[in-house]
């Protein structure tokens, strides 16, 4: 005498054969709202209601695992996709790795937008092939010592330039120049 039961699958045969129980990949063709329709391995095209654990968004050419009885499809997870993605939260929030360092990685950017950015930490490094600012205006207070070091400098200010110190000094490995209309010393 035994306990063990053996499931066995209804066979489906004919007309309900085309219509039959589908798990695989397919193809969007087109998003159009909420409404997301693909090709079925079959040829056969077919409206996706989207069932993803995450906010994706498909765009055409995108290939999704969809799961499908007869007439009704969902798709369930995304094999290869180019859509994007959006966490959308209300009110305030916090990402904290705690124990570890957080990274943000984009292969093509990373852009942060809003109305300001604050930054606290002990320690700065920022590593660049090439920086570029455009200010309205900037202030920078250093409390100890601020230093620059360039293969070159150029600087041009339009309206006046004010370098304000107790001592200055200007050193020349080879010739300093001043030129102006006039120069005043003392």
């Amino acid at each position: 005498m035994t306990n063990i039961a053996k499931l066995v699958p209804p066979q489906v045969t004919g007309a309900a054969a085309t219509a039959a129980d589908y798990l695989g990949p397919a193809v969007v063709t087109a998003v159009r709202g909420a409404v997301v329709v693909v090709d079925l391995p079959s040829g056969e095209a077919a409206d996706v209601e989207l069932a993803f654990a995450f906010p994706y968004s498909p765009k055409p050419r995108d290939v999704l695992l969809v799961i499908g009885r007869e007439h009704k499809h969902y798709a369930i997870g995304v094999l290869h996709g180019e859509g994007r993605t959006t966490l959308r939260f209300s009110g305030d929030v916090s990402i904290v790795a705690d124990g570890g360092k957080l990274e943000l990685t984009g292969e093509r950017g990373v852009d942060v937008t809003g109305p300001e950015l604050n930054i606290q930490v002990r320690t700065l490094r920022t590593i660049a092939g090439a920086v570029t600012e455009k200010l309205g205006s900037l202030v920078q207070r250093v409390q100890g010592l601020w230093s620059v070091q360039a293969k070159d400098m150029h600087a041009i200010v339009e309206e006046g330039a004010v370098t304000h110190a107790k001592t200055a000094t200007i050193v020349a490995a080879d010739t300093a120049t001043i030129n102006g209309k006039q120069v005043h010393l003392g």
